[in-house]
């Protein structure tokens, strides 16, 4: 098993604990690797989401604590926003926020796990070698 990039979506299943498969392969996760790896993207819609609903950072403190939060390296930036000018030129978009999520995971050389499998496709269509995983129907 390879380290993986969380996308935002997997990780608040991953808190909340409702998702049954998703819990089952964090889990699975956990045997191999100490910390879930996250993009400073998805930390900052964590604290946003914190900041809104709770007002207070204890409880995204010690969620923090069982991550890595992995950098935008140069690397990853460019690559960033050469996957959006392609998306662009093609039709297709899905986002600032989430074409830097996808360009981390690929310059790192990890799988993507996320629930919107579609949108990241798209990614992945234009010949980049993202691979993602969807944690609440199993696959790992």
């Amino acid at each position: 098993m390879k380290p993986v990039v969380i996308d935002t979506d997997i990780m608040l299943d991953i808190l909340r604990g409702r998702n049954e498969q998703v819990r089952y392969q964090a889990q699975q996760y956990t045997l191999h690797y100490p910390r879930y790896s996250i993009t400073q993207i998805t930390l900052t819609e964590l604290a946003h989401g914190f900041y809104k609903r709770e007002g207070s950072l204890t409880t995204l403190n010690k969620i923090l604590a069982q991550c890595e939060i992995l950098t935008l390296t140069d690397s990853a930036a460019m690559l960033a926003g050469e996957m959006l000018a392609r998306l662009e030129s093609s039709g297709l978009t899905i986002g600032f926020a989430d074409t830097i999520i996808a360009a981390v995971a690929v310059d790192q050389g990890r799988t993507l796990v996320s629930a919107n499998e579609k949108h990241f496709r798209r990614i992945a269509d234009l010949g980049y070698p993202l691979i993602v995983e969807n944690w609440r129907l199993g696959s790992i």
